[in-house]
């Protein structure tokens, strides 16, 4: 997912986007990255998008001198706005579009780390403009891997997994040719104890880059561009008092799309027929092309093929001898020219193609970020890999009055030096410095990369008691890394203190200072930390905007239906009937209104909101002649079926005086009421509603049946469900109570009798 094109109010991506470039060409960006990090003096950048027929609307950005994108034709909320989007804003869309799919894909949601691939030959410029894309997508990135190392690193995992010869070194090339570069890598496959106690695995496969090499704007797109001027020569031969074709942009991009599937075709023909409809001012354009000519015309670029293979191996020290494979990945290996050359070079058994570019990069970057999550166990693997050049540093007096007789100069990382490689230079001075850190690649070129200017070192010194113990020690601690490629992680400063004691004895104490660090970027401004989050609110803009364009495009198309609707209405005899003629008519004026509204310009700027409105007052007239229809066609079969239902309530209700006779009258009596006002409400609506027209509202509604029948329903339940009442048990233990009771007071009288009967 590389390109993104700004239609009407729309984003569109990938190749959608890519296919928009023709008619959209201002706002079809399909090649965006070369413009990470690109400044005025970088001539090559803007030479090759006008080689590409390429038609953007820019300016450089007054601060930063960066690119800054104008939208043609497009509108967010403000009708009049002028949209203005820096490189690392709309690369910043592209990757925020990568990280929802993932989301989705993964069913995981805000998702932030990330490993994205990147170029060999990337400067740090274009680094630097890919991490603040991705800061501005919501992103953290992690790591930045090489393109063939992220493939390589995929390979790695099959090949070790599959190698039972814990001793075996394997060396391949990794040739990469893609749309717009060249990148080849040697990589070594070997492997190496684990040192690690506690460890089950014994041995870590190990992947080591022992070199890479790029070239830049030679890649498959350079020979379209090859195809299309030779077709556009045979148009200006056919037009000879024409301005040459070339001149033509929108008709050169077409015919840049259409070479691109003239190149696919030779890859598996020798020949093949050419045809572009309309390309000419609305004429077709026929022609034809072999494979042959296509080489012939093609001849200076496949000069370049071998260039990246021959620096990867001076720069390693090996000899094609020493490969064992060399593996094919990009869509511009698929030219036949291109594999005979380096099948001749290598030996056709030696090259092959095993991968899928584009997966192989994906997965290998996949596996160094599990790599960095504590949420994966992945098999421990030693990945080394580092940059393509020397990384040296230069010091001297920061202030020129303290005079140039200071200098050092020292490498601090040097060729394929392993990402993570720390560094600490340690040196005595005692004056403010300067570091100059630059690369230095395989040629003698260099390239400025930092300055940091480290001050309050002469201010020390500016202290008698200090003067004395001068020069100051200085600790430089450095880190290479794939983000910000050099790092100054730390400075320390201390004199070593002597004191002489009474007996003559020494005492020393080291004492540290605070020093201030100032970087800067003299080639390159970046963005601050103020400007990254306006540029996230502005993605965030856009994200709202696009989701009310989608509700809007919802609404409008609910909208347009209506208006359908009314129109075949308007026709239908069968539902004519149910109009007086007025509101139909009403109706249909209305939605011939909307519809010279849905083609006018005003519509482009209409929210969610008008929509609904103008749909609603539509809906008010259609809507009642709709009801009538229906409920006409249903009350026939509604009307007798409540009546059915009801007659039946009122059988099971006669039954109830002998199914449930504890039922009282006085329950049955109300749920015989319920029956009989619903037959008379049903009679009595029945009729009336013969006496009106199909145009007129109707007497009863299919709806109050049903609550009426709903209603007796939930009466004659609750009478069902009320229990027969349970008898009253004689108590057994009361019994017996009364029958001790009874013998008790019959034997009182009997003691009462028998005293009588002594005292006489």
């Amino acid at each position: 997912m590389n390109s993104i094109s700004f239609i009407g109010n729309d984003r569109i991506y990938d190749k959608d986007a890519s296919m928009k470039q023709v008619r959209n060409p201002k706002n079809s960006f399909v090649f965006l990255t070369k413009f990470l990090g690109a400044l005025k003096n970088d001539q090559q950048v803007f030479e090759i998008s006008k080689k590409y027929y390429e038609e953007y609307i820019y300016q450089l950005d007054p601060i930063h001198g960066t690119v800054i994108f104008e939208l043609e034709k497009f509108k967010l909320n403000k009708a009049n706005e002028k949209i203005l989007l820096r490189v690392e804003e709309i690369t910043g869309m592209i990757l925020k579009s990568a990280k929802k799919y993932a989301e989705q894909k993964a069913e995981i949601p805000n998702i932030k780390d990330c490993v994205i691939t990147v170029p060999t030959n990337w400067s740090l410029k274009q680094r630097i403009a890919l991490v603040q894309s991705a800061r501005i997508a919501g992103l953290i990135p992690i790591s930045l891997i090489h393109d063939n190392t992220a493939a390589a690193l995929h390979y790695g995992l099959n090949f070790l997994n599959n190698n039972n010869n814990n001793t075996l070194t394997k060396n391949v090339i990794f040739y990469n040719m893609g749309s717009t570069n060249i990148q080849a890598s040697l990589v070594q496959f070997s492997f190496t104890n684990n040192t690690i106690k506690l460890d089950n695995q014994k041995i870590i496969p190990v992947v080591s880059v022992l070199a890479d090499y790029g070239i830049s704007d030679v890649g498959g797109y350079a020979y379209d561009l090859k195809i299309a001027d030779y077709f556009a020569e045979q148009i200006d031969v056919s037009q000879p008092n024409q301005p040459t074709f070339k001149e033509n942009r929108k008709g050169m991009v077409k015919l840049l799309k259409e070479s691109n599937k003239v190149k696919e075709i030779l890859s598996a023909n020798k020949e093949t027929q050419f045809f572009s409809e309309g390309l000419l001012d609305g004429n077709d354009f026929k022609s034809f092309i072999t494979r042959s000519k296509f080489e012939e015309i093609t001849s200076n670029l496949t000069q370049n093929v071998l260039i990246p293979v021959h620096k990867v191996l001076q720069m390693s020290n090996k000899t094609k001898e020493d490969i064992e494979i060399v593996e094919l990945i990009g869509g511009g290996v698929r030219i036949p020219k291109v594999q005979q050359i380096l099948g001749d070079f290598f030996g056709q058994n030696k090259t092959g193609f095993h991968l899928n570019g584009d997966e192989s990069m994906a997965l290998g970057a996949a596996f160094l970020a599990a790599n960095y999550s504590s949420s994966f166990r992945v098999k421990r693997v030693q990945l080394n890999d580092g940059y393509n050049f020397d990384i040296k540093m230069k010091i001297i007096n920061l202030n020129p009055e303290d005079g140039d007789d200071f200098s050092k100069e020292t490498v601090l990382f040097g060729y394929k030096k392993r990402f993570g490689s720390k560094k600490v230079i340690n040196f005595k001075h005692d004056k403010d410095i300067q570091l100059n850190i630059f690369t230095e690649d395989y040629e003698g070129n260099t390239m400025q990369l930092v300055k940091y200017n480290i001050t309050n070192i002469s201010s020390v010194f500016q202290n008698k008691k200090y003067q004395e113990f001068a020069p100051m020690k200085i600790s430089l601690h450095f880190e290479l890394g794939s983000i910000r490629v050099i790092d100054l992680s730390d400075v320390e400063a201390s004199l070593n203190i002597t004191q002489k004691l009474e007996n003559d004895k020494v005492k020393s104490k080291i004492q540290n200072f605070d020093v201030d660090i100032y970087e800067m970027y003299p080639f390159y401004n970046p963005l601050n930390q103020t400007e990254v989050e306006k540029s996230q609110k502005k993605l965030e803009r856009f994200d709202k905007f696009q989701e009310q364009i989608k509700m809007v495009e919802k609404q409008k198309n609910t909208f347009e239906s209506l208006i359908y609707q009314i129109k075949e209405h308007s026709t239908d005899k069968s539902f004519l009937k149910y109009s007086d003629g007025k509101d139909i008519q009403k109706a249909v004026e209305l939605a011939e209104e909307n519809s010279q509204w849905l083609e006018s310009d005003d519509v482009n700027y209409a929210g969610i909101e008008d929509f609904k409105k103008r749909y609603q007052d539509m809906e008010n007239i259609i809507n009642p002649i709709k009801f009538r229809k229906s409920e006409h066609e249903k009350r026939v079969k509604g009307y007798n079926e409540a009546t059915k239902q009801i007659n039946s309530f009122q059988e099971n209700t006669d039954k109830l005086e002998k199914t449930h006779p504890w039922i009282s009258k006085d329950e049955k009596s109300k749920l015989n009421k319920l029956i009989q006002s619903t037959k008379v409400w049903m009679q009595q609506v029945q009729e009336k509603q013969k006496t009106l027209k199909l145009y007129e509202n109707p007497a009863f509604i299919l709806q109050e049946v049903n609550e009426k029948v709903s209603e007796i329903k939930k009466e004659y339940d609750r009478i069902k469900a009320i229990k027969k009442p349970t008898a009253i048990k004689p108590n057994v233990d009361n019994k017996k109570d009364q029958q001790t009771q009874q013998q008790n007071n019959q034997q009182k009288k009997n003691e009462k009798k028998q005293g009588k009967k002594e005292d006489l």
